[in-house]
């Protein structure tokens, strides 16, 4: 489980779903989290100044790769867009951030 801010929305990634929550708590929409049958996803975090997000899923012993995900009509839906990018490591990642154009990995 993890979260992240996107500007007045809260995304919290459980185990097979994002939630979206409004200012207030309440769930606005939610959909399934990206899946490839190995991969289990466990982080996620926003870009600072676009409406996107981003969610790490990762396996043991196998690489980790981003998901990114847009709106859908300036709307509380968001879709999948582009393809899983994989980072080229063997190791879990405990912390992503995005900070400009550049993605610092822990």
């Amino acid at each position: 489980m993890d979260h992240a801010s996107l500007f007045f929305t809260d995304i919290v990634l459980t185990t097979n779903k994002i939630i979206f929550l409004d200012e207030f708590l309440n769930v606005v929409n939610e959909i399934s989290a990206p899946s490839n049958g190995s991969h289990q996803c466990d982080r996620v975090f926003s870009h600072k100044t676009q409406d996107i997000f981003f969610v790490v899923c990762q396996a043991e012993e196998e690489s980790p790769y981003v998901a990114a995900f847009k709106p859908v009509d300036n709307t509380t839906s968001y879709e999948q867009f582009g393809v899983y990018n994989y980072f080229s490591i063997d190791e879990t990642i405990t912390k992503v951030e995005l900070i400009g154009n550049t993605l610092l990995v822990q």
